[in-house]
């Protein structure tokens, strides 16, 4: 799947189809963001890609039976995807599940 400015732009949550990982009162990755990052500032762009990136960690937790398994994500430099995905996005997996890899 890729995530280019256009398509995070353009696009909504529920027009890609996608919902939160199924996991019962685990917090989201948005939510996760927000308590460990103080300065923290949610944006539409950083939306879509939480919820591409909660697919992947479905994708992890259901042993490749759901979810994305590769992920491209394509914005222009300062866009928070670094952040995102390099910095802050194991750790939210692991707070949600430790059983996330």
């Amino acid at each position: 799947m890729l995530l280019t400015e256009e398509t995070l732009v353009n696009t909504t949550l529920a027009e890609l189809g996608y919902a939160p990982v199924d996991q019962p009162g685990a917090p989201s990755f948005t939510e996760f963001k927000r308590a460990v990052w103080a300065s923290y500032e949610q944006r539409r762009h950083l939306d879509l890609i939480d919820a591409h990136l909660e697919q992947v960690a479905d994708f992890l937790l259901s042993n490749g039976q759901r979810g994305i398994d590769r992920l491209m994500i394509f914005t222009p430099p300062q866009y928070g995807k670094s952040t995102t995905v390099s910095q802050l996005f194991r750790p939210g997996c692991w707070a949600a599940t430790p059983t996330c890899a």
